[in-house]
């Protein structure tokens, strides 16, 4: 299935940044958790804009920022999805650690890995189905 959710970059700078977009039906905003082969329980995050080839990672020299990197079996592609209970849900990344969720700062619009925070609404994501993937190879 496909998610809408997060706008990657559309460019191919050298350093980009996630951020969050107002909703739009386009390829860069519908993602696509897929597990992992092998960590049970763990997943990795791909668009369809950017394809399988590339997934949402986190660089080794720094943890809290994540971006697109060649899709393989590393750590940083690799997502614990956390049930919030309420509906809601929160993930941590398998390299920075079960210790720092993903979080947009209020205000920032910027996608990042923070402290864990129980009671944060920054840190706290909804997943809704757009639609069954249907796309060849994704």
């Amino acid at each position: 299935m496909l998610f809408r959710s997060l706008a990657p970059p559309t460019t191919t700078t050298t350093d980009p940044q996630l951020s969050v977009a107002a909703e739009a039906d386009i390829p860069s905003q519908l993602w696509q958790t897929r597990r992992s082969s092998s960590n049970p329980g763990l997943f990795s995050f791909c668009t369809l804009a950017q394809g399988t080839g590339l997934c949402l990672d986190v660089y080794g020299n720094d943890e809290t920022r994540p971006y697109f990197a060649a899709a393989g079996n590393y750590y940083g592609q690799q997502w614990t999805i956390i049930d919030g209970h309420d509906g809601t849900w929160s993930l941590a990344n398998n390299y920075s650690g079960p210790d720092m969720l993903g979080v947009v700062p209020d205000g920032s619009g910027k996608l990042c890995l923070g402290p864990k925070q129980e009671e944060s609404k920054t840190q706290r994501w909804m997943f809704g189905k757009v639609r069954p993937v249907t796309e060849a190879g994704f």
